[in-house]
């Protein structure tokens, strides 16, 4: 996955909704609670396969792997073996609550005899993610500062075969600086993994949240 790439031309993308040091429309400063200051905060969701690449486990090939956020949105669709992650912008939805990852089968459709996958079910997992994240993260997120410097809560998830890890972070766009100068940086990981969606992070990709 071309993190530099794929991810930083969708946030430049029309519309998407990216904090420069508060909540569209909610005017936060800390862990948004309600169904009306999570609406219209925006995310970015990622996903990828550490293990069990480059062949899918016995038993799961062809297997699809879906997630779907509290409020019906899709933010994972990917299938075991798969050799490269999946990176979504969800500008101005609604910032989930939890997301519920299934693991599914495909079938043959009999009439125009192509494999869908509406088969078995696998696994399903519940993810909580908002009560997850600590609060320090949204206060980082809605910090005051240079109102070029646009970020967004990122959601990492690593499917497996057993299961699925999440972790965080907070991805900030320099939209003063050139992509080729890394405008693209990290604060605030957390969760079940802290690498850079398989693999370790930088020293210059990270931002000093000690100034």
């Amino acid at each position: 996955m071309d993190r530099r790439h794929f991810t930083g031309g969708l946030l430049m993308a029309p519309g998407v909704l990216l904090s420069s040091g508060c909540a569209a429309g909610n005017n936060l400063s800390r862990k948004p609670q309600t169904d009306q200051e999570l609406k219209g905060m925006g995310y970015i969701a990622a996903n990828d396969q550490i293990d069990p690449l480059p062949v899918p486990p016995k038993g799961l090939e062809g297997v699809r792997v879906y997630g779907f956020t509290d409020t019906g949105v899709q933010i994972i669709g990917t299938w075991f073996g798969r050799k490269r992650g999946g990176v979504g912008i969800f500008g101005g939805a609604t910032f989930p609550r939890w997301v519920r990852v299934t693991y599914r089968g495909e079938i043959t459709d009999p009439l125009t005899k192509r494999n869908i996958y509406k088969g078995d079910v696998f696994a399903e997992y519940h993810i909580e993610v908002l009560s997850r994240i600590p609060e320090e993260v949204f206060a980082f997120l809605y910090a005051p500062r240079d109102p070029e410097l646009k970020r967004a809560i990122r959601l990492k998830f690593r499917i497996k075969a057993d299961g699925v890890l999440f972790g965080w972070d907070v991805e900030q766009m320099n939209l003063g600086r050139p992509p080729q100068m890394g405008n693209i940086k990290y604060a605030m990981m957390g969760g079940d993994f802290l690498d850079d969606m398989g693999r370790p992070f930088d020293s210059r990709d990270l931002i000093d949240t000690t100034k």
